[in-house]
Formats: C-alpha cells, sequence, structure tokens
C-alpha cells in the first residue's frame, strides 16, 4: 500500500521492528532459538515486508554486507505475471516501491560492496536511471545479459525473448573488484600448444579494442626489430633486423599489450613467438595454462546451465521431490553462483543479502558455493509471501541434509550447517491478511468486532465513522470487496508490525527468550 504520510510517520515507519518465532533451522529439523550471540556469523531467512526488515537489521549489518542480489517483480505484463506476490504494479508506484528498498539497501553495503539487480525488458531502463541516482552514476559497473530462456518465449508478440538482464552497481568502484571464472575444461581445451614449462595459447602482443591508441598509452608504442634466422630481439635499429610496429589492419598505429621491461622479461622466459603471415610479422605472447588461470566475466552469459527452466524451475523440483510447479520462474542455481563468486572473497567471511528471495536460489547457492571452494560466506533473506514456509524454508533444509536435487551432490556435498529462521512480529498485518480472506458479511461482521477491540486503528477518523461501517454490515449495503477495502484503509499502516521498543507491551505476548533475542539483534547485548 502506498499511503502519504508526514515527517514524523516515516520515522516511526523506519524504527527496527520486534522479530518472533525464532527457529534454529538444521537438516534435521527445527528447534526454539534461545541464545543469540554474533548476528553477522549466522546465516537467516526473516519473513516478512521487506523495506521494514531492510530498517530491522541495520543496527547490526549496516556497512556489514559484500554482495546485494535481488531479483525484484519485474513488473512485466502476460505470463510472467504469474508470480504469487504483485508483479503488474503502476509504473510509478513501481518505481517508488524499488526506490524505497534501494536506498534503505545502500546503508547495509560494505564501501567495497556490490549490488546486482534482475530485470527484465519492462523496466530495465527506468531502473537503472534510478540506480543512477542512488548509487551514482560514476559507480555502475555493468550490465550482464543472460540467456534464461533458451527456446524463448514464444507468447512474446514481436521476438521470442529469450534474455534477461542483471545491473551490477559498486558503493565505490574505485574500491570495489570483480573477480574472473576458474576455466572450464572446453577453456582448457584451446591451450593447444606446450613446451617444456607446459601447455600455452597464443595471444596477439598487440593492444586493439579500446585503450590502445599511442595518445592513451605512450608508454607502450615502440618499434621492436626481429632477425628470423637467429630467433633474436633488439629494441633498436639493427641491420639484418625486421622492424615490427603494432599496426592494425587497416595500418592504423596501435600499442604494445606491455612497455619495454615487461616485454624483455617475456623474452627472457622465451614466452614471445613471432610469426609471418600474408600481412608481414606478427608478435604473440604465450598465455600459459596454470592453477591460477582464469577469464574475465564477459557481459553475454548465454551457456545453457542458466536456463531458469533447467536449473531454476526443475531443479526446485527435483529438490523439494514433486512434480507439481511448486514456484513460478526461480532463477538458475549457476547463475546465483557465478554472480556470487565474482563478487564475494573466499576466506572472507562475506555477507550476501536477498531481500527478495523467493523459493531461496540465493541461499542454496551460497551453501553449495561453500562446499565447492570451502568458503565460508553467509547469506540473509527476506521474503514477505505466505510460501517462505513450505517452500523457502524447507528448500533450505533440504540442502542442508545434502538433498539439492542432484546437482549438490554431484559436488560432493554432504550438509551440515544451519541458520536462523524468524518474522516480523504482525500486528495490523495479521488483520489485513485476514481481511483479504474473508468472503462472506457474517465473516466480515466477526472479524470487524475482533479489530475494533484489538488492532489499532487510525486515530484521524471520528468514532461515528466505525459506526457507520458496523451498521452496513449489519444491513449488507454495498460491495463486500468495498468495505474489506474501507476497514484495511482504517488501520494504522504505522503498526502493521510491532516495533521493537513497544515489544514489551504484553498484548504482543513475546516471551522473555524472544526479547533477549531481539535486545541481541538490536545490538543491545546478549
Amino acid at each position: 500500500y502506498h499511503d502519504v504520510m508526514d515527517a514524523q510517520e516515516v520515522d516511526w515507519l523506519q524504527k527496527p521492528k520486534a522479530l518472533t518465532k525464532w527457529t534454529r533451522c538444521t537438516a534435521e529439523g527445527q528447534t526454539p532459538l534461545q541464545r543469540l550471540t554474533e548476528p553477522t556469523e549466522a546465516n537467516w531467512l526473516i519473513k516478512g515486508n521487506n523495506l521494514l526488515a531492510l530498517y530491522t537489521l541495520r543496527a547490526q549489518f549496516g556497512g556489514k554486507v559484500k554482495l546485494i542480489y535481488i531479483d525484484p517483480p519485474y513488473n512485466t505484463k502476460g505470463d510472467a505475471n504469474t508470480f504469487l506476490y504483485n508483479n503488474h504494479f503502476n509504473h510509478s508506484c513501481w518505481l517508488v516501491f524499488m526506490k524505497n528498498r534501494l536506498q534503505a539497501a545502500r546503508g547495509l553495503l560494505r564501501d567495497d560492496g556490490i549490488i546486482a539487480v534482475s530485470i527484465d525488458d519492462e523496466e530495465q531502463a527506468y531502473i537503472k536511471v534510478l540506480m543512477d541516482e542512488i548509487f551514482g552514476r560514476e559507480n555502475f559497473i555493468g550490465t550482464i545479459a543472460v540467456q534464461s530462456n533458451p527456446g524463448g518465449r514464444d507468447t512474446s508478440t514481436f521476438f521470442a525473448t529469450s534474455h534477461e538482464y542483471c545491473l551490477f552497481y559498486a558503493k565505490d568502484k574505485s574500491i570495489a573488484s570483480i573477480h574472473s571464472f576458474k576455466l572450464t575444461e572446453e577453456d582448457k581445451k584451446k591451450y593447444i600448444y606446450e613446451d617444456k614449462k607446459g601447455k600455452y595459447k597464443l595471444s596477439l602482443f598487440k593492444r586493439g579494442g579500446g585503450y590502445s591508441t599511442p595518445e592513451e598509452r605512450p608508454n607502450s608504442i615502440y618499434p621492436i626489430y626481429y632477425k628470423e634466422d637467429t630467433n633474436e630481439f633488439s629494441l633498436e635499429e639493427k641491420k639484418g633486423y625486421v622492424k615490427i610496429l603494432p599496426l592494425d589492419s587497416s595500418g592504423t598505429i596501435r600499442v604494445w599489450r606491455q612497455t619495454p621491461p615487461s616485454f624483455w622479461k617475456l623474452v627472457n622466459e622465451n614466452d614471445i613467438v613471432v610469426k609471418k603471415g600474408k600481412n608481414g610479422y606478427q608478435i604473440y605472447k604465450k598465455d600459459r595454462l596454470t592453477e591460477e588461470s582464469s577469464k574475465k566475466p564477459k557481459t553475454i552469459w548465454s551457456e545453457s546451465k542458466y536456463s531458469a527452466t533447467t536449473s531454476g524451475t526443475m531443479l526446485l523440483r527435483k529438490t523439494m521431490e514433486t512434480t507439481a510447479n511448486v514456484f513460478s520462474f526461480p532463477k538458475s542455481l549457476h547463475l546465483l553462483k557465478d554472480i556470487i563468486s565474482i563478487t564475494t572473497n573466499l576466506n572472507d567471511e562475506d555477507i550476501i543479502l536477498d531481500f527478495f528471495a523467493g523459493s531461496g536460489t540465493t541461499g542454496h547457492a551460497v551453501m553449495q558455493l561453500n562446499q565447492e571452494d570451502g568458503g565460508n560466506r553467509r547469506f540473509v533473506l527476506v521474503e514477505q509471501m505466505d510460501y517462505v514456509e513450505r517452500i523457502t524454508r524447507a528448500r533450505l533444509q533440504k540442502v542442508l541434509a545434502g538433498e539439492g536435487g542432484g546437482i549438490s551432490q554431484a559436488v560432493g556435498w554432504t550438509g551440515g550447517g544451519a541458520f536462523i529462521y524468524a518474522e516480523l512480529l504482525a500486528h495490523n498485518a495479521k488483520w489485513a491478511a485476514q481481511l483479504a480472506q474473508a468472503n462472506s458479511f457474517g465473516a466480515l461482521r466477526t472479524l470487524w468486532d475482533k479489530i475494533q477491540k484489538q488492532a489499532d486503528l487510525s486515530y484521524q477518523l471520528p468514532e461515528n465513522d466505525y459506526q457507520r461501517i458496523t451498521d452496513a454490515l449489519q444491513q449488507e449495503e454495498g460491495a463486500l470487496a468495498d468495505w474489506k477495502k474501507c476497514i484495511r484503509e482504517r488501520l494504522d499502516a504505522n503498526l502493521y508490525y510491532v516495533p521493537y521498543d513497544e515489544q514489551k507491551d504484553v498484548r504482543y505476548a513475546l516471551s522473555a527468550t524472544e526479547q533477549e533475542l531481539n535486545k541481541v539483534l538490536q545490538g543491545g547485548g546478549d
């Protein structure tokens, strides 16, 4: 709901909220959580409004999150609007919805942190401008085009849409970094040459593309002189030596990849090769295959593993041991693993936040990646919808037990570990949920009676307004949907969830243990 609020009400809304139903979840099951020491050293799954959850996490997680990944509502029409949450906002409301959450999320990022946002063509251009505003255009890292539907969406009117995007921004681009990918077996096949040192492939020593002109790199332009019969080099003109310049196919002067000292180092290590072709001599550098060999991520990810059907929907069904479509459009597990691997550090106990957690793919990816590379990353997931218990929580527990739909088992996942499950303590939110389920005037009359006694209603309305509703419900006047909406609007929006500083109110029946857990989460000490 999008209400107009004054500054005081906004401040109230942004106050941290109390959590309830604290549970420790493991492969073996669930037990009530009794003690919390270091919140940032645990994995988390929180149920509740994600904007309020972000405010609630500020005390402990502010400035500590290495990666934020979100897969928000795309605001699309048609087939992609079958999400279990509202995926068809009015455009301006969608932008406000996203702006509020992105602004709150930015404060949770580390200075070297990165945020990655999945989106499609419906709102990609607009969220790019919005993120330029919030994170700074100068902190834009790049956009990945992901082929998530290799067969194409045949319901598309003009083109069969087969891709979506992932936008990457840094909190501070000057200190952020993107890691390279490890080489696949297919990549290693490209190292077709071999000498005493091992396998290698050849790369042109001449630089092409951007930053390849003498004006841009004045220290990397120099003639190289080569004597073919003795395979000797010189940087000074000598008799019997051929002069080689870094010319492109049009004859334009470019630059070498390295400066003279680095060139001589390569020559002395026998890592420079010269070949003569129809356009003259070309100089190559040996790129050697080592344990550290890697490749820079490209801006198009088109491998079959990124298919949202094969590595998303089908994997989730296998993990949940069902043939039913338990969740619409889950992301590819491999997509999340690759995003996490290039943005987080193996040994730094990095925190990954996903506040549109959905079916829990991000948590699954964190656990499986840790198993593969020995990392100690942690996840913090937030999901508002009721499926969080039967799908998200259940999936994460199955992964802990090594039931990763075959893929986890294939990499030797042996289970272990735990995560904390908790819910924002609902007050008026529970009445709003019950309003949505009321399907008769009789049910609505009973619910309205409870709401007047137990809910917090807007103080701005006169008492006779409530009597008017009571009378209308008795007479069953008008449409049921209109009266449900009328009652919902009278619920105080600031008290949909219980503020942390009101958790001791006896109306909310929080146990002493839960109150102490909330205290620790808000930095009040153990």
